[in-house]
């Protein structure tokens, strides 16, 4: 029988074997000086957006290295007991922060879509960064 655990690194790893893109952007600022007023409350927005994406990944990642500390203090405990006596130490919760460190591109999209609104122009170019076919 498969654990879920084998199943969820076979997983990563076939992802991880895929092709990588990457999206650039190129901008055309408004003419009008309320254009250009708006496409600054959009920086405003972005900032925001990342700084709080930032503060969800870094969350992640103590969450992630407290339970890892919770569960090596566990089994040092547990050194020289008989099996009657060791404390139960279950396998350590990893969060995957991938998706919170992924999730800047949310904020890029509401950016773009802002800059739009504001009467500038957005263009993206996407290219094959690695693993390319």
């Amino acid at each position: 029988m498969i654990s879920k655990y084998t199943v969820v690194l076979v997983t990563a790893f076939l992802v991880g074997c895929g092709p990588q893109y990457k999206t650039e952007y190129s901008y055309l600022r408004p003419t009008t000086p309320e254009g250009l007023n708006c496409i600054a409350q959009c920086q405003n927005m972005q900032l925001l957006c990342n700084q709080n994406k930032n503060l969800k990944v870094q969350n992640c990642e103590f969450r992630e290295s407290r339970n890892q500390l919770k569960y090596d203090l566990c089994l040092h405990k547990n050194r020289g007991k008989t099996a009657e006596d060791q404390l139960d130490c279950d396998f350590p919760f990893y969060e995957y922060c991938g998706i919170e460190r992924e999730s800047h591109a949310s904020c890029q999209t509401g950016y773009n879509q802002c800059y739009s609104n504001c009467g500038g122009e957005v263009s993206s170019e996407t290219t094959c960064v690695a693993n390319c076919e």
